[in-house]
């Protein structure tokens, strides 16, 4: 296999990054308004992302393709203010995604699955100043989002939901995957597409 990098792969980088950030955007808009939803943000972006990144995978068949593409995204979370921590996430969960893909050599939908949820994880280091360091957190989004919204905060701080995060953010990264995989051989491998 030629393991060399070429127009089309980045090209699908592009695609499928511009196409990861619109959704996940979408996703923190409608559902980041509201205290309790806003903790689901993660976990619901990493179910509905499952399908084009099921697709991307299929495309990308070479080693650091994907590597690249969660570099661009580290720098994109910087440049947009979203803070260290999602870049940092995307770095380290971007690393282990690449490794369980070269583990499948490319070519296991298995390890493709298990690569997109561990990757997905990357969504929940967002919420470490959150449940790590909450008051400052929850008086920073006061100052921006009002008393109402501070206080939602508050009521969903224990530590434990931290894990409860982590673990459905896992989950919902699998089920994702999983209906990408469906939607990708009954729609996308048919008609030729990839």
């Amino acid at each position: 296999m030629d393991n060399r990098l070429d127009l089309r792969d980045f090209v699908n980088i592009g695609i499928f990054l511009a196409l990861n950030l619109v959704l996940g955007v979408t996703i923190a808009i409608i559902f980041g308004t509201n205290p309790f939803t806003f903790l689901l943000i993660g976990a619901i972006g990493a179910l509905v992302n499952g399908i084009p990144m099921m697709v991307f995978f299929a495309k990308i068949k070479k080693k650091n393709v994907f590597l690249i593409y969660v570099i661009i995204y580290a720098f994109i979370s910087l440049f947009l203010g979203m803070g260290y921590f999602p870049a940092i996430g995307a770095l380290v969960f971007g690393i282990l995604g690449e490794v369980i893909l070269r583990t499948g050599k490319f070519a296991s939908k298995k390890m493709e699955r298990l690569a997109y949820s561990v990757y997905s994880l990357s969504s929940t280091v967002t919420y470490i100043p959150f449940y790590f360091a909450s008051k400052t957190f929850i008086e920073s989004r006061r100052a921006t989002y009002g008393d109402v919204f501070a206080d939602g905060l508050t009521q969903v701080s224990q530590k434990w939901i931290f894990l409860v995060l982590i673990v459905g953010t896992f989950v919902c990264g699998f089920l994702g995957a999983l209906i990408g995989s469906v939607v990708f051989k009954k729609h996308f491998e048919k008609s030729g597409i990839v």
